[in-house]
């Protein structure tokens, strides 16, 4: 008899449902407190490109082209079989006064062909994926494929190339989740590329039930409800928090100047790019190990001290305080097979809980530039990040108090449409490790080789607030450090100022010319 409202579980006939749990419940809650923008806060765009030789088997390059069509086609209906989350909703149940997770099955051949038609989408409009990515791509009911024909290079070219744009809602899945996914979409494309009418496609017929993700909760098998130990450190944790906000008057929290347009909803999420060359990363590498530092310690720190630097200078100095936090990917603490690329449709990932707070000096108006002070500043609050991130990281508890952890940021979740939220007049800067992309993404699908524009894989979400999200990655040996930012709250050149600003901070601490 089912008993455990977060174990998926059928009510009616094809439709399956489970309750959602603490970060499920953050990131739907945020999406509807936003509903109102006709966007939603947080939805992730999952983006990569591809490309293979043009074959002289084929009378045409559309003909090609409709080959690999198909290919990605059917791949997304197989994707749908193995990560069957993809294809669930997060909705309010008026009756229970919550949200619930729901999954349909598919009744009949038309209700696939419906599906498919709705969620797999083909872009031939003189695009690049990249650039329709920047263009505010609709965040639909169910996860969407874009399959995007960029336009042809001029002159003679010997490969046909085609850019993937994915769209999907944080509730559903998160980022390192989604690079999975990218991962997998393409090991069936290659395949089916090849393979043409000989691939085997799993048919949708409600066997592909056995496949849905659990919540976090229970694939790491946590305990419910939460111990009066767990309770007592979420109260700790949370005094601290509120004690690192609370300044006196010669200090200030660092905050990030935007656009004040009180008027104006949140506009389009943009992305904007930095990208290193091979030698600027290994460069990068190498200090950062000398240092023992990651890149991560490295740019987060140049994060802070350019907050610090844009802060204004009073006549005498004083303390600016950096106030955030970090993300960890969970999936290493999840039960098999929860822990594998079988669940890459699932939120299992965090936030710290407590905050990360780094206490930096705003120099006086008159004081002057001194590149060894420069230096000694980023080393500290370097090893300062280093020794915070440790301490999530090695922390025993850090998984049972997730939950925790979410439940105390999240408001409850409005029956109605509420009015927009006003703009934060205090945003911040976040910085989240992809890591070694490669080690996610392979390069070279059969005949597919990934990275058909010079731009690696990667994944963002969306930014509807005053603030700056940055991605750091690396793929084939160049790190990539991009901003999601609102377009609404400043502009691409401010973005890109900004992240060039962090390069050259990080530069010229690590002594890289």
């Amino acid at each position: 008899m089912h008993t455990n409202p977060l174990h998926w579980h059928e009510t009616t006939h094809g439709r399956w449902e489970r309750d959602i749990d603490e970060p499920e419940r953050f990131y739907a809650t945020l999406a509807r407190l936003f509903e109102g923008t006709g966007r939603t806060f947080f939805a992730i765009t999952g983006y990569v490109s591809i490309s293979l030789p043009i074959d002289s088997k084929f009378h045409t390059e559309s003909e090609q082209g409709q080959l690999v069509e198909s290919a990605f086609r059917q791949a997304w209906a197989q994707l749908r079989y193995e990560h069957p989350t993809l294809a669930s909703t997060v909705e309010f149940d008026n009756e229970k006064k919550k949200c619930v997770k729901v999954y349909h099955t598919l009744a009949t051949v038309d209700d696939e062909s419906q599906w498919l038609s709705s969620s797999f989408k083909v872009i031939n409009n003189g695009q690049t994926g990249d650039q329709i990515s920047n263009a505010d791509p609709p965040v639909e009911k169910y996860a969407t494929l874009f399959l995007i024909t960029p336009p042809a290079p001029k002159g003679e070219y010997t490969s046909l190339r085609r850019d993937i744009v994915f769209r999907c809602h944080h509730s559903i899945i998160d980022g390192i989740g989604t690079l999975i996914l990218l991962n997998n979409l393409l090991i069936h494309a290659a395949s089916g590329y090849t393979l043409q009418d000989s691939y085997h496609l799993d048919s949708l017929n409600g066997t592909e039930t056995t496949n849905l993700s659990p919540s976090f909760h229970v694939a790491a098998n946590l305990a419910n409800p939460p111990t009066q130990a767990q309770q007592d450190r979420l109260t700790e944790i949370l005094a601290f928090n509120s004690d690192a906000t609370s300044l006196d008057s010669n200090s200030t929290v660092l905050s990030l100047p935007f656009r004040k347009s009180p008027s104006n909803p949140p506009g389009p999420s943009q992305r904007s790019l930095l990208k290193l060359s091979v030698a600027e990363t290994s460069a990068v590498l190498e200090k950062c190990k000398a240092l023992g530092l990651t890149p991560t310690h490295a740019f987060h720190a140049g994060i802070v001290l350019v907050l610090r630097n844009l802060q204004p200078r009073n006549d005498l100095a004083r303390k600016g305080r950096y106030i955030n936090y970090s993300l960890l990917n969970l999936r290493s603490y999840c039960s098999p097979p929860y822990d594998s690329a079988q669940h890459a449709a699932a939120v299992y990932h965090s936030a710290s809980g407590k905050s990360l707070v780094i206490d930096v000096n705003i120099p006086s108006v008159s004081n002057p530039k001194n590149e060894g002070v420069l230096r000694q500043e980023f080393t500290a609050v370097a090893r300062d990040i280093k020794v915070f991130y440790h301490s999530v990281q090695s922390d025993p508890n850090h998984c049972a108090m997730v939950p925790l952890y979410y439940s105390s940021i999240s408001p409850p979740y409005p029956e109605e449409v509420p009015e927009v939220p006003l703009p934060n007049t205090a945003p911040t800067v976040s910085i989240s490790s992809l890591g070694v992309i490669d080690k996610i993404m392979q390069p070279q699908h059969e005949q597919f080789t990934v990275c058909g524009d010079g731009i690696g894989p990667w994944v963002a979400s969306d930014e509807l607030g005053t603030g700056i999200g940055v991605y750091l990655g690396t793929w084939r040996g160049q790190m990539e450090i991009s901003a999601g930012y609102n377009d609404a709250f400043r502009g691409k050149e401010e973005a890109g100022d900004f992240l060039e600003e962090v390069r050259r901070i990080v530069f010229e601490a690590l002594d890289i010319k």
